[in-house]
């Protein structure tokens, strides 16, 4: 299929899933409906699309095509992330109120996610290797005198169940000109307003309810490839 038609195809399953654009100027246009609740406090909203390119490209393009040439979109290809993994509630909260200091864009909650082994998360957004280990000094000199630790990831943890370590991800052939295709042809309005002081405290409770399903305590593992500046110049 040309990148044309696999942009098509995506708008079809989309309205077969009740999800309908808008149209003007040619462009086909998606406004996502923000709801209330979900698991996760945003200190800062990112400057980054991820409904469109995760959510509609990766899941209603690159997914169904043949595995030689299924891709990761460009843009999560440059998402690079800290992440703290807070091991209790308590350190949760504590956490929230650092971060609240910090002033990054950048969200935490309890995770549910089959492919993360740990029950919560904090995630600092970045658009650059170079912008997230320099984040990741700033994170670790802001947790300082708590056991929490800071680490570097690139791009989402359903990326590296599905394509492995994220030091192997390139780009595939014809990838850019689906994607130019997505861009000509696509507009998502991502706005979202920010969350209010009722809402946050409903996340919370969630929050609370979860700890006391799961326990007090909870130190997880990762497989996903981090990276770390060293004093030799190596990641």
């Amino acid at each position: 299929m040309t990148p044309k038609e696999l942009v098509e195809r995506m708008v079809i399953l989309l309205g077969k899933a009740g999800v309908y654009p808008n149209t003007n100027n040619g462009k086909i246009i998606y406004k996502p409906q923000q709801t209330w609740g979900g698991n996760w406090v945003f200190i800062r909203y990112a400057d980054k699309n991820c409904t469109l390119w995760r959510n509609l490209v990766f899941n209603f393009i690159s997914a169904l095509l043949p595995p030689s040439k299924r891709f990761i979109p460009s843009e999560c290809m440059e998402c690079w992330k800290v992440v703290v993994r807070p091991e209790s509630y308590d350190e949760l909260l504590e956490l929230k109120g650092l971060m609240e200091d910090m002033d990054f864009q950048s969200k935490l909650g309890i995770e549910t996610r089959p492919e993360i082994d740990a029950l919560y998360g904090a995630y600092f957004y970045n658009n650059s290797i170079e912008e997230g280990l320099e984040k990741l000094d700033i994170v670790r000199f802001g947790l300082t005198g708590t056991r929490m630790k800071a680490f570097l990831k690139r791009g989402c943890s359903e990326y590296e169940r599905d394509f492995g370590p994220s030091n192997d991800w390139h780009e595939i052939e014809g990838q850019k000109d689906i994607e130019a295709e997505v861009e000509k042809t696509i507009e998502l309005d991502n706005y979202k307003s920010p969350q209010s002081i009722r809402e946050v405290e409903k996340i919370m409770e969630g929050w609370e309810t979860f700890a006391n399903r799961f326990g007090p305590v909870y130190k997880g593992t990762h497989g996903y490839k981090t990276y770390e500046e060293t004093k030799n110049g190596k990641s």
